[in-house]
């Protein structure tokens, strides 16, 4: 749903839906995207990639904390653009992790909205990347291989 352009038919009645269905979520989904749906297009072409940042689950999630009094709209945001980019690539996303600063709960929120949630599940960290790699023998595709 985040990223896509509807035509302007379905998105007045995904908006319509998501406001009179009553639930909280759903209006704050319908007010994320009304903010947005009209210059999706516009965005992409002047700003590329990184114009989708506006877009995204990042946004959704940070109004709903905004709603219950919680300002998380940079932290969401900016942990939201290196998953949403692995999603688009299908690939891996290790979010960053050091001392004193850590991406991680950001991107299992965001990791919730695009992919519900999982009760138990194993957490691999950035800086853990390496030991798993460290026995892993890679070769060059200009190798010949014997």
């Amino acid at each position: 749903m985040f990223g896509y352009s509807f035509d302007t038919e379905m998105q007045y009645q995904l908006q319509r839906s998501c406001w009179q269905s009553g639930i909280d979520a759903l209006k704050i989904l319908a007010d994320s995207m009304s903010h947005n749906a009209s210059y999706l297009e516009y965005s992409l072409d002047q700003k590329g990639a990184m114009g989708l940042s506006q877009f995204g689950a990042g946004i959704f999630a940070g109004n709903i904390f905004k709603h219950f009094g919680k300002d998380f709209f940079i932290e969401l945001t900016s942990s939201a653009m290196g998953f949403e980019y692995a999603q688009g690539l299908n690939a891996h996303h290790f979010p960053a992790e050091m001392p004193g600063y850590s991406e991680v709960d950001a991107c299992r929120i965001i990791n919730g909205i695009y992919n519900g949630v999982h009760s138990s599940e194993t957490r691999l960290k950035q800086s853990e990347v390496g030991t798993l790699l460290s026995d892993v023998l890679t070769i060059s595709n200009d190798m010949n291989v014997l």
